[in-house]
């Protein structure tokens, strides 16, 4: 079997580059400008986050002639927390940057603390710290 590809960027469309930039801002991440409307952030490891205009459909076109266009959406995106106690100080830092509650801090029965806050546009981020294996729980019985 081949070795599998890196993943080397994801692209977030938002509606607010702005709102966007300042909730962000709150992971530790640097937007750079790609143009008026556009940013680039680079993380540790390699990986960049694009944000793009979801609101010009010539920008979009010009390398996604198939976007349904809009923003958010079924993704989730998790950022590792080295600290249990900072995925709630993260948490409601990002809150107070203009996301908003998807899931309350709760000890995740896979031994990570967890939440996830809703950006500005949908996209859903999961703060999840590394897990402590004494904390794991059987998973909860789903219908």
């Amino acid at each position: 079997m081949a070795n599998p590809r890196p993943l080397w960027q994801i692209n977030l469309f938002v509606s607010d580059l702005a709102a966007t930039t300042r909730f962000y801002e709150g992971l530790g991440w640097t937007l750079d400008p790609m143009g008026p409307a556009a940013a680039t952030a680079e993380l540790p490891g390699g990986l960049s986050v694009a944000f793009l205009p979801a609101d010009d459909p010539q920008f979009i076109a010009a390398f996604d002639a198939g976007h349904p266009g809009g923003t958010g959406g079924s993704a989730l995106l998790d950022v590792r927390v080295e600290a249990r106690e900072e995925v709630d100080v993260l948490y409601q830092a990002l809150l107070e940057r203009g996301g908003s509650s998807g899931q309350p801090p709760i000890d995740a029965f896979w031994g990570s603390r967890y939440a996830v806050v809703i950006d500005p546009d949908g996209s859903r981020i999961g703060l999840k710290s590394l897990v402590d294996d004494a904390l794991r729980s059987p998973p909860p019985d789903l219908p």
